[in-house]
C-alpha cells in the first residue's frame, strides 16, 4: 500500500531532491571538523569570548 502524498517514484527519479540532503550532511561534517580544530587551539568560541569579556568587563584570555 502506498502512503498518500508520498510520490516515491518521483523521488527516485529526481536527483535534485537528494542534493539538499547531501549538502546539509556536508555542512554538518564541516562544522564538526572546524569546531574540533578550533577548540584544540582556543579556550572559547569567538562569541563566547566576546560575551565573557563584556560580562566581566575585561579582556579574557583567548588562546589556551
Amino acid at each position: 500500500m502506498r502512503w498518500p502524498g508520498c510520490p516515491l517514484p518521483l523521488y527516485k527519479a529526481s536527483s535534485i531532491r537528494c542534493f539538499p540532503c547531501c549538502l546539509a550532511l556536508l555542512h554538518y561534517g564541516l562544522q564538526l571538523w572546524f569546531s574540533y580544530w578550533w577548540l584544540l587551539r582556543y579556550r572559547y568560541g569567538p562569541m563566547e569570548w566576546l560575551w565573557r569579556s563584556l560580562t566581566y568587563g575585561k579582556r579574557q584570555a583567548f588562546q589556551i
